[in-house]
């Protein structure tokens, strides 16, 4: 009886332990939440530029920063984004500093909604992003090809109103 217990509780505490995010930022865990919020703030600003070819810098950019973020939050090892010196960190680290401001006010958006809108989108948002080195067989150069998806799924049918006061009869 002893051994089944013993091997209960350390079964939940593998199973406990492997489903932990494993991002950390000033000493605090990023929830699932969190990241997803991130990565519809990326979204949104990645999509919310005036400027065709300024966007079009920063979504390849956006996609390979929430590869990154996606893979180190599936991996087994945890990583303190102060530590990491990559750029994809610094956007991270600067993403999350902004939406901090946004919490405390400092922009004037309503918190609650900006939170739960970016959460919202985070939920759908599909990255990838490839690099591939190839030689030119015309110059005998190295050229690096940059491929990259940043978009959303569509959403999911919420019933209707009355469809739920007919299913409730």
């Amino acid at each position: 009886m002893k051994i089944k217990i013993l091997m209960f509780i350390l079964i939940n505490f593998i199973f406990v332990a492997a489903a932990q995010a494993k991002i950390q930022y000033k000493g605090s865990t990023l929830s699932d939440i969190q990241t997803k919020t991130i990565k519809g703030f990326l979204y949104e600003v990645s999509n919310s530029a005036l400027n065709k070819e300024i966007s079009n810098v920063w979504k390849p950019l956006f996609a390979k920063t929430l590869v990154w973020l996606e893979d180190i939050q599936n991996s087994e090892l945890v990583y303190n984004l102060e530590s990491c010196k990559n750029e994809e960190a610094k956007i991270v680290i600067d993403t999350i500093e902004v939406i901090t401001r946004v919490l405390r006010g400092d922009f004037g958006i309503d918190p609650a909604y900006a939170i739960a809108h970016w959460t919202n989108i985070g939920q759908r948002v599909v990255a990838n992003y490839s690099q591939q080195n190839t030689l030119n067989s015309n110059t005998n150069k190295k050229e690096t090809r940059i491929a990259w998806k940043l978009e959303l799924k569509p959403m999911q049918n919420k019933p209707q109103t009355k469809d739920l006061l007919y299913r409730a009869w």
